[in-house]
């Protein structure tokens, strides 16, 4: 049986007529993981064939790729360490009697919440807002009735005049961040610093509005279920008939006809949206319910003892031969 790589090379790689078309063809997956395994794969294509072989990125990778090369080739995307260290420096000028020590377990947290509001292109001012007010929010929120009574009652709680010292100190604390938020990325960008949302926030609005061009000749993204809204535009806007992008998904009947399936609401979701776009191919479709399983129970006590059983039941497979292994 034909594995999802398998289907991705026989599409795409089978039907270019010079392989020497493929050096400056970019395939972009979820993880390096992934992209091993496609590599191997094309390998095994390849095998008595001379050939070019294409760019294959992370999606992480990807980003940063296009970011330090044709956005600001003098920047980088720095470490979560290092950006961490940088928020520091931000914070404190805001609460100066803060130490890195004590900053950094909570420092890294609100780091990933800056890092997934740029992902998500959020609207920072009303993220940070400090709701004072309960009618701020049918003016400024549009978000659904049962969301905005959860905030209603979140804010309720907060707005008590006998607030606790932690609900207080939360109060204070966001809206510093609120502050610290746009403070932090321009020191960053004089500093010729980003961080990973930064990075792709500012590759998807140069985009959109003209100021970037992508140097590939064609562009494959293969294997996702769930985008961020930078990765959906950045879709939307390689799948346009002025570009020349590709996204295969990989699929089971299983989770996308049944609606109670939790794991396949994204997937549902973006099928419902690009089921009819020529550029998105939902061909490699698997029936997890087809497939013969065979399924051994052991009785493992401690966590330990699961690692060493797994290994030992891995061994045994390879022996068979039965596992692809990527180094």
């Amino acid at each position: 049986m034909n594995t999802f790589i398998d289907h991705i090379i026989q599409h795409s790689v089978g039907k270019i007529k010079h392989t020497t078309d493929l050096q400056n063809h970019v395939y972009v997956f979820p993880t390096r993981r992934a992209g091993k395994f496609f590599e191997k794969a094309l390998a095994k294509y390849a095998k008595h064939k001379y050939m070019f072989v294409p760019q294959i990125f992370s999606i992480s990778d990807f980003f940063r790729h296009v970011y330090e090369n044709f956005v600001a080739p003098d920047s980088i995307i720095i470490p979560p360490a290092k950006a961490v260290f940088e928020l520091f420096l931000c914070y404190k000028n805001h609460e100066p009697e803060v130490n890195f020590d004590s900053f950094y377990t909570w420092g890294q947290l609100v780091l990933k919440d800056f890092d997934e509001i740029d992902k998500y292109l959020a609207d920072t001012d009303k993220l940070f807002a400090s709701i004072k007010d309960i009618k701020t929010l049918d003016e400024e929120f549009a978000v659904p009735q049962e969301q905005l009574s959860f905030i209603k009652e979140f804010w309720r709680v907060l707005e008590k005049e006998n607030n606790t010292d932690m609900e207080k100190e939360f109060i204070r604390i966001w809206e510093i961040l609120g502050n610290v938020y746009p403070e932090f990325k321009e020191t960053l960008i004089k500093k010729q610093y980003a961080y990973e949302g930064m990075a792709q926030k500012i590759i998807v609005e140069q985009l959109l509005n003209g100021t970037l061009q992508l140097p590939f000749e064609h562009i494959v993204w293969a294997g996702f279920s769930s985008l961020s809204t930078t990765e959906r535009l950045f879709i939307e806007y390689i799948t346009q008939d002025s570009q020349n992008g590709y996204v295969y998904w990989d699929t089971d009947s299983y989770y996308m006809n049944d609606e109670r399936q939790e794991a396949g609401y994204f997937l549902r979701q973006y099928y419902k949206m690009w089921k009819n776009h020529d550029r998105h191919n939902w061909d490699a479709q698997t029936d997890l319910t087809q497939a013969r399983k065979q399924i051994r129970v052991v009785g493992v006590p401690l966590k330990v003892g699961q690692a060493k059983y797994t290994g030992q039941v891995l061994e045994q497979i390879v022996d068979h031969k039965t596992l692809d292994i990527v180094e």
